[in-house]
C-alpha cells in the first residue's frame, strides 16, 4: 500500500486540524457487560473524530474476502446466512476472545509503512502514524497465571472491541486466513461465511465438514493470527442449524431461513401481553425476566423510575421487532429465502406491530 503524504494525511483526515498533533489524548471508557470488556470513545473528542474519520476515508476502502459478511457495506446477517441455505452438514465454529487475541503485529506494520513516521514540526508530540496507532488500538497489560497468581507480563496493542473501527479492522486482518479458508473449502466443496468472529460451514454431500481433519485444518489458519477457538460454541448438525434467533432448515424436500420459535414466542408474548392491557413493569417481568432488585440503576431506584424504564424498554423492543421483522421480508423479496407460510406469517406479524405501534404512540 502507497505511504500517504503528510500533506494528504492532514488535509484528508485531519481536516487540516494541526491541534491533533499537540492535543490529542485517548479519550475512552471501558464498559463491561456480562464477560466481555468493551472500550467505548467519547463523542465530541478528537480521539472520536480522528477515529471516524480513518473508517469513513481510509479503512471502509480497503479490501476484504467476499466470505466476510459482518460490517461490510450492502451485506447484513442474512448474506452470511443465505449461502448455506442448500446445505445439509453444518458446523458453526466461534472465535475466543476475538480482538484481544488477534495479532495486531501486522497491522502497526502497515500502519507505519502507510503513514509517515516523521514528526512534521518539533513540537508536535505526535507523528501521523503514531497518531492512527493511538486512534485505532488500545495498550493494554498481556497477563499470564504464575501460582495461581495473574501477573502482568508486558504491554501490548489490541483492537479494542467497541470503537468504530474494530470491526473493520478485523475483516482487514482476517483477510489472509479468510482466504486460505475459502480455498480449502472451494476445494471441497464447502460453503465458508464469517461474520465478526461467528465462521459458518455447509456441505450439501459429504460430512468431512463434521470431521476432525477439518477442523485441525481451521485451527491452524486460525494460528497464524493467534486465535483460538471456543470449543463451547461449536455447533454441528444434519439437515438444519439453530443460531442467533434464526434457523437454517434443508429437510424433508423444504430449505429455507426463519426465524427461531424461541424468539417468535418472545415477539408473540409481548405483542399478546401489551394489546391486553398488561403493565410494562408486568411485560419485563413475566417475559425478561427483569424485575426492580435485580436492576442496577445509574441513577434512581424506585418503582416510578422501574415504571418508566419498562415503559420506554417495552415500546423500543416493539419498535425494534417491527424492524426486525420487515429486514427479513425485505431480504426475502430479493433472495427467496422464506417459504410461503412463514412469508405469510410474518407479513401479517409486522401489520399487527403497526397498529399496536399507533395505540402506543
Amino acid at each position: 500500500m502507497k505511504k500517504m503524504s503528510t500533506e494528504y494525511f492532514n488535509s484528508h483526515l485531519l481536516n487540516n486540524n494541526k491541534d491533533f498533533y499537540v492535543k490529542f489524548e485517548p479519550s475512552v471508557s471501558i464498559i463491561n457487560i456480562s464477560d466481555s470488556i468493551y472500550r467505548k470513545i467519547h463523542k465530541n473528542t478528537l480521539h472520536y473524530s480522528l477515529n471516524t474519520s480513518l473508517v469513513k476515508k481510509y479503512l471502509s476502502n480497503v479490501d476484504v474476502n467476499k466470505s466476510a459478511k459482518g460490517f461490510v457495506k450492502n451485506k447484513s446477517y442474512f448474506d452470511f446466512l443465505s449461502e448455506h441455505i442448500d446445505g445439509k452438514f453444518f458446523l458453526r465454529l466461534d472465535v475466543k476472545d476475538f480482538f484481544h487475541s488477534i495479532d495486531t503485529s501486522e497491522f502497526l506494520r502497515v500502519i507505519d509503512n502507510s503513514f509517515s513516521t516523521l514528526k512534521a514540526e518539533e513540537s508536535h508530540k505526535f507523528t501521523p502514524a503514531s497518531l492512527v496507532k493511538e486512534a485505532l488500538t488500545v495498550e493494554i497489560d498481556e497477563v499470564k497465571t504464575v501460582n495461581n497468581l495473574t501477573v502482568s507480563v508486558k504491554k501490548k496493542r489490541v483492537i479494542p472491541k467497541g470503537f468504530p473501527s474494530s470491526p473493520i479492522i478485523s475483516n482487514i486482518l482476517f483477510r489472509k486466513v479468510d482466504i486460505l479458508i475459502q480455498k480449502y473449502c472451494d476445494i471441497r466443496n464447502i460453503t465458508y461465511t464469517r461474520y465478526a468472529d461467528d465462521l459458518l460451514f455447509s456441505a450439501k454431500k459429504s460430512s468431512f465438514v463434521h470431521g476432525f481433519d477439518f477442523l485441525k485444518e481451521i485451527k491452524i489458519y486460525l494460528k497464524l493470527l493467534g486465535l483460538k477457538l471456543n470449543n463451547k460454541k461449536t455447533n454441528k448438525s444434519v439437515g438444519f442449524l439453530s443460531l442467533n434467533g434464526y434457523f437454517i432448515e434443508n429437510r424433508n424436500n423444504e430449505r429455507n431461513i426463519r426465524i427461531t420459535n424461541k424468539k417468535l414466542n418472545i415477539i408473540n408474548d409481548v405483542m399478546f401481553y401489551t394489546s391486553t392491557g398488561k403493565t410494562p413493569e408486568y411485560i419485563m417481568r413475566k417475559v425478561f425476566d427483569e424485575r426492580i432488585h435485580k436492576h442496577k440503576f445509574l441513577f434512581k431506584n424506585d418503582a416510578d423510575f422501574f415504571n418508566q424504564y419498562c415503559k420506554s424498554q417495552i415500546f423500543n423492543k416493539i419498535v425494534g421487532y417491527r424492524s426486525f421483522m420487515i429486514s427479513i421480508i425485505k431480504y426475502d423479496d430479493c433472495n427467496h429465502i422464506l417459504n410461503k407460510k412463514n412469508r405469510t406469517l410474518y407479513l401479517s406479524i409486522i401489520d399487527e406491530i403497526n397498529l399496536l405501534v399507533e395505540q402506543l404512540s
